[in-house]
């Protein structure tokens, strides 16, 4: 039977879905499972490439999911355009930049949204910092810096997303921002839950 598995980054995101779904820790540190929904679980990367290519792999090695499941890479964006809060799917996962010593390895993806006309749709840029500067390859866009590793491996990644700042550091310390935030992750996960 067929999963759905979770992918995500932040301890912030962790702790959302595993409070949501009642998910435990298994054996693995990377991996999650429901305790009432037997086929639903979590794969937690940590942050940039190298984390998501160690925790992946080895969540691949020990076989706890299958390539043909349903993954859903799920967390925080930065945006120049959107409100902190905003939720958003992504249709189109592009490299910020590409290497310097090598050119012509960026491939551009296009992934399956999740919900028909609920949410805003728009591309997800992957950088391997902090985004702070507002000069992107296009306005209407949010920046991670996860979400292109993951859809290389996966070809049937979904991609939802809440605008976690305004490409400013300062934004993540705002007060107001986590009641905000918390409201977002309420109804995304209930969205989510009614769908599987």
């Amino acid at each position: 039977m067929q999963k759905t598995v979770f992918i995500v980054a932040f301890n912030d995101e962790i702790e959302n879905i595993k409070d949501f779904f009642d998910m435990r820790k298994t054996n693995n540190e990377h991996y999650y499972v429901s305790n009432t929904l037997p086929n639903l679980s979590m794969v937690v990367t940590g942050v940039g490439l190298t984390n998501v290519l160690i925790s992946l792999t080895d969540c691949i090695n020990k076989n706890l999911f299958s390539f043909d499941d349903n993954f859903i890479n799920i967390g925080f964006v930065g945006s120049p355009l959107y409100n902190i809060g905003d939720i958003v799917q992504i249709k189109n996962v592009k490299r910020l930049f590409e290497p310097k010593k090598v050119s012509g390895l960026n491939k551009n993806f296009e992934t399956n949204i999740l919900f028909n006309d609920k949410y805003k749709t728009t591309t997800l840029y992957t950088a391997d910092d902090f985004v702070e500067n507002q000069d992107l390859p296009e306005q209407d866009c949010v920046v991670d810096m996860e979400g292109y590793y993951i859809t290389c491996m996966f070809n049937n990644i979904k991609i939802i997303k809440i605008v976690s700042d305004n490409l400013c550091m300062k934004d993540c310390d705002n007060a107001n921002r986590s009641d905000i935030i918390r409201k977002s992750w309420n109804k995304i996960l209930k969205d989510i839950k009614n769908s599987l």
